[in-house]
């Protein structure tokens, strides 16, 4: 039993995480619930302004997103000189950050950069949002427990700012939860998963009552028997990760020609907004974060020869856009590609006469992303709050863990793995 004092300073140690918890959650759901009704509202500006339409055999185009991509490259160009950025930090840097004992993570670049991917994001660029507003969830923890006199490790405050960032873009606090501890800690501590509990909690409480409870996609699901998905997923699930391993060497090359060509940086921001922004003019589709497109492919709303376009479209302009420096995450993207992937695979099926459908649509989405992001846990968690679907998260789970692991025999843990190892840093036996 312990004394007096030894029960006042526990008291004030949980009272004191249980704090971060609550201001981590509060922070990261203003700044995400920010950030992704901003991309939103500058997409909505560039669909509806009809800048410079043409009309080509009676099909319709508008300049628009090609002159949105340039000023958005213009603007990135000025952050980057602003924060003096060289180097965009994203989740690699964050889950490095949460393996070492001292706080050295360069706080200006990580906010720049996190600027740098909303400007891109809402100029149309082929990006992602998740990723940047996970580094952004650790360059607030680390610069709060800067500050902070209390005895809590760098790792717990990141935790927070990640699970935080998380459960408020995706609605899901057990997903958020889960991806602090699986991606970015590695570990589980029960010192730690009381204050990240409270942050996610806390992010997607005020987000709901901010915003509403709005899923990021709109799944409806018809009965399935799970007996009847599983030959159909067990033949599909190294499709997809064929299809992760080659989105992931996409984007790796690009980035290093990028950074090996004698191309100027500045210029190859302008090329990449110029090679995305005539792209977006004819498959606008592919352009920002694309959550409308993925339940629209979900819906079956595409024909399978322009699904075809966007699957290819939308992985060169991600690899593109993130290679060249029009900054931005790769999650969503993934989960464009993924099921872009899962709708082919679920036509594929239904031509020999196998059950497809929607389910084995999602559980492309799911597993794509999982190996991308070295998630599979996280994944399955979120696909089961998102459906609210025991039977589907588990149909799903197959393919998910199926595809992670033949990505990580042939490929390695995760994208951000790989770019840390190509950094010189290896946290494979963190894992």
């Amino acid at each position: 039993m312990k004394s007096r004092s030894g029960l006042l300073k526990s008291s004030r140690s949980l009272i004191f995480l249980l704090s971060i918890g609550l201001l981590m959650g509060l922070l990261m759901a203003l700044v995400s619930n920010c950030f992704v009704l901003g991309v939103e509202w500058f997409t909505s500006q560039r669909e509806q302004i009809g800048l410079r339409s043409m009309s080509f055999s009676n099909f319709n185009v508008s300049f628009a997103p090609l002159i949105f991509l340039l000023g958005a490259a213009c603007l990135v160009l000025l952050i980057k000189r602003v924060f003096g950025i060289g180097r965009y930090h994203g989740p690699a840097d964050s889950i490095h950050a949460a393996h070492v004992s001292t706080n050295e993570l360069e706080l200006k670049k990580g906010f720049g950069s996190t600027l740098a991917a909303f400007v891109s994001a809402s100029g149309g660029a082929s990006v992602g949002q998740y990723g940047p507003l996970v580094h952004f969830g650790t360059v607030v923890g680390c610069f709060i427990q800067r500050y902070s006199s209390g005895p809590v490790s760098n790792d717990i405050f990141i935790g927070c700012g990640v699970a935080g960032a998380i459960s408020a873009g995706f609605n899901a606090p057990l997903a958020g939860i889960l991806f602090a501890h699986e991606v970015i800690l590695r570990r589980l501590s029960l010192r730690a998963i009381a204050p990240i509990a409270m942050s996610s909690i806390v992010a997607a409480a005020a987000s709901r009552w901010a915003i509403g409870d709005r899923l990021l996609f709109e799944l409806k699901f018809p009965d399935f028997s799970l007996l009847d998905l599983l030959p159909g997923i067990l033949l599909t699930a190294p499709v997809f990760a064929l299809v992760a391993i080659l989105f992931m060497l996409v984007v790796l090359g690009t980035a290093r020609f990028a950074a090996e060509t004698r191309i100027r940086p500045a210029y190859l921001i302008l090329i990449a907004a110029l090679i995305c922004g005539a792209t977006g003019i004819f498959f606008p589709e592919i352009l920002g974060l694309g959550t409308d497109t993925i339940n629209s492919m979900i819906s079956g709303e595409f024909a399978v020869t322009y699904l075809c376009i966007l699957f290819f479209a939308k992985a060169v302009m991600t690899a593109i856009c993130v290679g060249f420096g029009l900054f931005g995450g790769v999650v969503l993207p993934a989960l464009f590609i993924g099921t872009a992937a899962g709708v082919l695979g679920s036509h594929a099926l239904a031509a020999i006469g196998l059950a497809a459908g929607s389910a084995v649509s999602v559980a492309g989405m799911a597993a794509v992303a999982a190996a991308v992001i070295g998630a599979p846990l996280s994944t399955i968690i979120l696909l089961l709050e998102i459906t609210k679907s025991y039977e589907f998260a588990v149909a799903a789970m197959l393919a998910v863990v199926t595809c992670t692991l033949i990505t990580n025999e042939f490929f390695g843990a995760s994208l951000f793995d790989r770019q840390l190892r190509e950094r010189g840093i290896d946290l494979d036996r963190a894992r």
